[in-house]
């Protein structure tokens, strides 16, 4: 069972995840180092805190990473079947499970793809699922650590981290492929954050997840960081995060 204390320190956390996420949705992308040090804090030190709140807890799956050949995808990426690539005959396309929204004023922002049947995964076995495949494969924990451990997050390593590097070319955005991520991974947090500020506020540090009858209404739900209503407004750029690989 968790003290009082540790679950006051998860709600801080929480706390610094909606902050830094309104400091992106007004354009001031650099807080994703921000984000990297409460996901590390959270997801994944050697007894991560939400561990420590909640033993048995489980989060939503996301989107199975696999390599598909052109014009095979599923129903839920069924456009990505358009693609084609002029001077390659054979290849796959690997689709990560985010999804990129740039909108008219420069407000850039990535959700995470659920696995279709939602199914549960202990959360050892969330932060070990690969969601990046080049240049090589990385897991959550990877991306996360390697963000805030060596990307400045927490510490700035002494050399320049190769998979950061490579991480950090070729996008159309301004933000980053590790720093979209890690707002994706961000916004996951943020709900499950919501759901502990309620389990906290109703029964104290000794409850546990779930939540039964969660309050749409809450305060903290209805003030929870948000991409601003006017972006909605006007059209916007979307795209998938993509591999390509020749066969």
């Amino acid at each position: 069972m968790a003290e009082k204390w540790e679950f006051e320190e998860a709600l801080e956390c929480f706390k610094v995840i909606d902050s830094s996420l309104r400091c992106i949705y007004r354009g001031e992308h650099h807080m994703y180092r921000a984000l990297s040090g409460q996901l590390r804090i959270l997801l994944c030190d050697k007894k991560p805190l939400l561990l420590r709140l909640c033993a048995n807890l489980a989060l939503a799956s996301l989107a199975e990473v696999r390599d598909h050949a052109p014009g095979s995808f599923p129903s839920e990426l069924a456009h990505l079947n358009a693609l084609s690539f002029v001077g390659v005959d054979s290849f796959t396309i690997a689709c990560m499970p985010f999804e990129v929204s740039i909108y008219f004023n420069g407000v850039e922002d990535c959700k995470a793809l659920l696995h279709r049947d939602r199914k549960l995964l202990p959360l050892e076995e969330w932060t070990s699922q690969i969601v990046l495949l080049d240049p090589v494969p990385v897991t959550i924990r990877q991306l996360i650590r390697t963000v805030a451990d060596r990307g400045g997050g927490a510490h700035v390593h002494h050399s320049k981290d190769a998979l950061l590097r490579a991480l950090r070319k070729g996008m159309p955005s301004r933000m980053t492929q590790d720093a979209l991520v890690i707002v994706a991974l961000a916004k996951v947090m943020q709900g499950v954050g919501l759901q502990f500020i309620q389990l906290y506020e109703r029964f104290g540090h000794t409850a546990s997840l779930p939540l039964e009858d969660f309050d749409l209404n809450h305060v903290s739900v209805l003030d929870a960081a948000r991409v601003p209503k006017e972006c909605f407004q006007h059209a916007k750029q979307a795209f998938n995060l993509l591999c390509v690989r020749a066969v």
